[in-house]
């Protein structure tokens, strides 16, 4: 059935309506969707209604017609006002009857809930293990379940609510953690916008990139937005440092009865300058014995890393690199590359349950040892290895394009965040470079 075809009524001013009947008289301000004003002895009321099919119609009030007294923009309304409104009920009422199509509306804390079970899989997968749940798991219940955003129906989600979540995160996290809270949130919100886009406003990417922008989560007394780029003066290793760290790792590894896990491990990051994540990825058939070469998977950060999933990047090493690796080449080419011991707690002892992938976290307690064996500052974090990777090539004047592309990083990053290095390689003055050029 469809909707009604109405007559437009003379509402539209205070005079006109004056010349109507008793009762409700209507005016369409799109097909199926009204408004209305109900004529009464004492002056009348606004109306809005829109058609929910099958012959039925939702209606709501609006307000009070401006007939005896003057429209204030609130409870008393003129037309123009009245239908602005009459509009924007309109449009949640659809929206709302939209995202509830098989079931009621989906919330914030329904999708990331979904999004979590996706993560904690991939997480489990790559370690190897089904006891482990991701820092995306962690994230959610300890910052997103509970708070007011959490219960915030989709179709309905607002610029406001994700800035005041945002705004509302405690100071006593670290910057660099609240941006990745930041972007566990966004990631799950951008899938749930392409899952559900049926039930959703055309307006929903745009809402979440708007929310979380990170003017909306970063404290203004701190300029920093990622913890990975905190302080990289700091961070950058000369090449004897560099040297300790290794002859360290060694010496620790040994200790520990890593049995070369844990030397193998640090010496690709201090070789190649990648990521754990990515180092944490490889198989042991992306290692060349005949060229040196490394095939090392690439990040899965930025856009469309969804898209680059089984996509390498190549870095040639030393051949003494690849004499490290050698004792481990012999296991399937499929086999994870770098593995480690896993350990669990029995009584008193600890005991040896298996081995599986590297994560970020098995490699925190290790290295404060090789930290404080190699004599570095307590603040020196493992990424420090990249960090001076990317700025000794750029001391060398290799092209920002090349350092980026075996960085597996941007020119733009590299520019932005590693500006003060470029200087210190390219000190010349415009006049001498105008001078190079000429």
């Amino acid at each position: 059935m469809m909707a009604k075809k109405v007559q437009d009524a003379a509402i539209t001013t205070r005079a006109a309506r004056e010349k109507l009947d008793e009762g409700v008289h209507w005016r369409e301000l799109a097909e199926g969707a009204h408004i209305g004003y109900r004529r009464g002895r004492k002056g009348g009321k606004w109306v809005a209604r829109w058609y929910l099919g099958e012959g039925k119609y939702r209606q709501e009030p609006l307000g009070l017609a401006d007939d005896v007294v003057a429209a204030n923009g609130l409870h008393v309304l003129d037309f123009r006002q009245a239908e602005k409104k009459a509009r924007s009920i309109v449009d949640e009422g659809y929206a709302e009857a939209k995202a509830s199509v098989n079931g009621k509306p989906l919330t914030v804390s329904d999708v990331m809930g979904e999004y979590a079970v996706v993560r904690d899989n991939q997480t489990r997968a790559l370690r190897g293990r089904s006891d482990v749940r991701s820092g995306f798991s962690a994230n959610f219940e300890n910052h997103v379940k509970g708070t007011p955003l959490a219960d915030v129906v989709l179709h309905a989600l607002t610029v406001k609510d994700l800035t005041a979540w945002s705004q509302g995160l405690s100071d006593k996290i670290a910057v660099g953690t609240v941006r990745r809270i930041r972007n566990d949130v966004k990631a799950a919100l951008n899938a749930a916008g392409k899952t559900y886009a049926d039930k959703l406003p055309a307006t929903f990417a745009k809402t979440v990139k708007d929310g979380l922008e990170l003017k909306g989560v970063v404290r203004l007394s701190d300029p920093k937005s990622d913890d990975e780029f905190d302080d990289i003066d700091s961070q950058v290793l000369n090449d004897e440092q560099v040297r300790r760290v290794i002859e360290a790792t060694a010496i620790i590894d040994a200790e520990r009865e890593e049995h070369g896990d844990l030397h193998r491990m640090i010496l690709l990051l201090a070789t190649t300058g990648m990521r754990l994540s990515q180092i944490a990825r490889m198989r042991v058939g992306d290692v060349d014995i005949q060229t040196c070469t490394l095939h090392i998977p690439v990040s899965r950060k930025g856009k469309g890393a969804d898209d680059r999933v089984d996509e390498k990047t190549s870095r040639r090493v030393d051949e003494s690199v690849i004499a490290s690796l050698r004792p481990i080449l012999t296991r399937p080419r499929g086999a994870v590359l770098l593995e480690r011991r896993r350990m669990v707690k029995s009584g008193w002892q600890w005991e040896e349950v298996g081995r599986g992938p590297w994560s970020a976290v098995d490699l925190s307690k290790p290295w404060i040892l090789i930290r404080d064996r190699a004599q570095l500052p307590s603040n020196v974090t493992p990424y420090a290895l990249r960090h001076s990777s990317i700025c000794r090539m750029i001391m060398q004047r290799v092209p920002t394009l090349m350092v980026a592309k075996r960085h597996n990083t941007s020119v733009e990053i590299i520019e932005r965040h590693y500006g003060k290095t470029i200087d210190r390689a390219f000190p010349e003055s415009a006049e001498e470079v105008f001078k190079l050029v000429a």
